[in-house]
């Protein structure tokens, strides 16, 4: 978005170049004086809040995923922490404006660096509904996947330093053996969760 400086026919003679022509071209246009802004991206830092702002985690550092349609939308994990529900609840979304702020959001106010309370260090969010359900269902006994279907999970997994459990000479990120080898490859669900347990802990 730009903004007017005190010459409003030049502004407004930039705003038609732009709707005409390319906007990367718009540097060219621009003068002193002019405050060029940019619109909300995917992965930009905001900070969200729900009042009554009664604790810490009631203000909390999320990255933005631009969706249609003009609600807030925010994974459940987090609704303890708002003690928000969806039956009507307002929200707050305040976008930083200096790189001073981003820092802090990005490192002091982000989701993952709010999981423990202070005021009895226990958990303040976790697993709930959808996310329990498909991590029971993935454990369980009868939980087979095709090597097509395991490796569409897998590359969503990090794996820098995590190893299937019990195959210890298999690389970080390197596929387990299959559970099953005839008459196709599959896998069980709990290998799938082996590797994205971290690789020092053990179940």
């Amino acid at each position: 978005m730009l903004k007017p400086n005190e010459d409003k026919r030049n502004y407004e003679d930039v705003i038609n170049f732009v709707k005409l022509h390319d906007p990367n071209e718009i540097e060219k246009h621009l003068n002193y004086g002019m405050v060029v802004e940019r619109c909300l991206e995917n992965g930009d830092y905001v900070l969200f809040n729900r009042q009554p702002t009664l604790h810490r985690m009631s203000m909390m550092s999320h990255r933005v995923r631009i969706l249609p349609y003009n609600t807030f939308r925010l994974n459940l994990s987090v609704c303890t922490p708002y003690n928000a529900d969806f039956d009507g609840d307002e929200m707050n979304m305040h976008v930083p404006q200096s790189y001073e702020t981003i820092s802090e959001l990005k490192h002091i106010a982000h989701v993952p660096k709010q999981i423990v309370a202070p005021k009895n260090n226990a958990p303040v969010m976790g697993i709930v509904q959808d996310a329990l359900l498909g991590l029971y269902l993935f454990s369980m006994r009868d939980t087979f996947l095709t090597k097509e279907e395991i490796m569409n999970l897998v590359i969503w997994i990090d794996h820098k330093d995590n190893r299937a459990i019990g195959e210890d000479d298999l690389l970080p990120g390197q596929l387990p053996h299959p559970a099953i080898l005839k008459p196709e490859p599959l896998w069980t669900g709990k290998q799938l969760m082996s590797m994205i347990i971290p690789d020092k802990i053990t179940i």
